[in-house]
């Protein structure tokens, strides 16, 4: 097996890992707390997640797409995460009370207090996690981020148990993020310094201001809905627009958040040994689209069982949202490998600018929904998402040397691949329709469906998947491909 193959393997199982381990807990935890609660929690996060996009400054990704690795450059690293992990959980101390005040919930500051302290903690396991990344070590990140997860929906699940409220998922943060520091310094690869240092700190910084402004401005998009809806149309609205938002996101974390890193360290790679990156990066997008626009479509029409067996009937309510937003999403899918790009290539340039310009589309959009409601800020994230997804493709096209042409027909496969998977859903529709007495049922048929016809289209159009897991087999078992 390939360094590439199993890179990818390990990735996929980390993610398929977390996917069941944290829809297991969701599943218990949406079934312990109310709307209300979870509405708390997605405030806390969203400015938790704000400033977590401070946490390093780039220091891991400038690891990563770095011509070459020496103890200064990892020592520079180290002192910027160190530094940057201690003043953080300054400020969330210092914010705490404030925040509690201005959204009228005092567990907000317990919450928020009991956050920091995973903030000084982070930076002993990420820079593991970076040097980890650029030799594709994706064995042992599987492991760290599986212990992670153990930690943080063990946690939150016991202290739910036990009536505690929205502030057993902070306890279950900051578990989860101890457990990541502990095995990050278990794992650390041999000859890594320890000591932090300030030699090389400039390049480091310049760099990492590009990755950070990219951070700020993904973070901006994911959460900024959340705080302007707690605020303004209160946390039950708020919890129900975060059930539905996580239901679409859930599987975008299934593939993006597996892919992009492996994706990135590879991109470095091809580009270090002077290698043409159009091939590679219509490759990874049309990998990605095709699972993406499979679920995005399933999700669309079966929102409603989905959330009723999942997360129990009180979250019924989310489906329409979810809906709307999974359209968003299937649009971001086909540009979830620009940044990476752009990162691998060290375009910190074009990266700063097309950040820019989607922050100001998603500024604007959501302060004209948030007023109206959820599902007008539902529209808002579509909008967002499609007007973005266009920009940063375009704007990645130059440096990765693909024409739109050459882009648009290399996802034709993804579509063709998706829309005879949504074939299964469509009939679960029809039979027990948009919100089925019998939702277990629906699902079933739906589910059987839409896999059947993913895996027949994908063999059918030969599409780079089913290519990808023809070859992983043929290595596997040691024939000739």
């Amino acid at each position: 097996m390939s360094r590439l193959h199993s890179a990818v393997t390990f990735a996929f199982l980390d993610r398929y890992a977390g996917f069941a381990l944290g829809l297991a807990a969701s599943m218990i935890i949406a079934r312990i707390l109310t709307p209300a609660d979870i509405g708390v929690w997605a405030v806390a996060g969203g400015f938790i997640a704000y400033l977590s996009t401070f946490r390093d400054l780039g220091a891991g990704q400038y690891l990563v797409q770095a011509g070459s690795l020496d103890p200064e450059r990892i020592r520079a690293a180290w002192s910027m995460q160190l530094g940057m992990g201690l003043l953080i959980a300054l400020a969330v101390i210092s914010a705490s009370g404030p925040l509690a005040s201005f959204y009228g919930e005092p567990v907000l500051r317990d919450m928020l207090l009991i956050v920091a302290g995973g903030f000084a903690l982070n930076p002993f396991g990420s820079i593991t996690y970076a040097v980890l990344m650029r030799e594709l070590r994706f064995d042992r990140i599987a492991m760290i981020r599986f212990a992670s997860a153990a930690a943080a929906a063990s946690t939150s699940i016991y202290l739910a148990w036990r009536e505690l409220g929205p502030i057993s998922l902070a306890w279950g943060s900051l578990a989860g993020t101890a457990a990541t520091a502990l095995l990050g310094m278990i794992l650390r690869p041999a000859g890594m310094p320890w000591m932090p240092g300030w030699r090389g700190i400039g390049g480091a910084l310049t760099f990492g201001s590009s990755v950070t402004l990219n951070s700020i401005t993904h973070t901006l998009i994911t959460c900024l809905p959340e705080l302007l809806l707690g605020r303004l149309q209160g946390m039950t609205v708020t919890g129900l627009y975060s059930r539905a938002n996580g239901l679409v996101t859930m599987y975008g974390r299934l593939f993006a958040d597996a892919l992009g890193p492996v994706a990135m360290a590879w991109f470095a790679e091809q580009r270090r040994a002077g290698r043409a990156l159009a091939e590679p990066f219509i490759k990874a997008t049309a990998c990605l689209c095709a699972p993406a626009w499979s679920l995005g479509i399933a999700v669309t029409l079966l929102a409603h069982p989905l959330l009723v067996v999942l997360f129990g009937a009180q979250w019924g309510g989310s489906a329409g949202l979810a809906r709307l937003l999974a359209a968003g999403a299937m649009f971001s899918a086909a540009a979830a490998m620009t940044a990476p790009l752009m990162l691998a290539c060290g375009a910190s340039a074009i990266l700063r600018r097309a950040s820019l310009a989607s922050g100001a589309v998603a500024v604007i959009l959501f302060a004209v929904g948030a007023p109206l409601g959820a599902p007008a800020m539902c529209i808002a994230v579509a909008l967002c998402a499609a007007i973005g997804a266009i920009y940063w493709i375009h704007v990645t096209r130059e440096l990765a040397g693909v024409t739109w042409l050459d882009f648009l027909g290399g996802l034709a496969p993804s579509l063709c691949v998706a829309a005879c998977a949504g074939i299964g859903p469509a009939l679960a529709v029809l039979i027990f329709g948009i919100e089925p007495a019998a939702p277990v049922r629906a699902l079933l048929v739906g589910t059987a469906g839409g896999v059947a016809g993913f895996v027949l289209a994908a063999r059918l159009v030969s599409h780079p998947l089913y290519l990808e897991w023809q070859q992983l087999r043929a290595r596997t078992r040691g024939a000739p491909e």
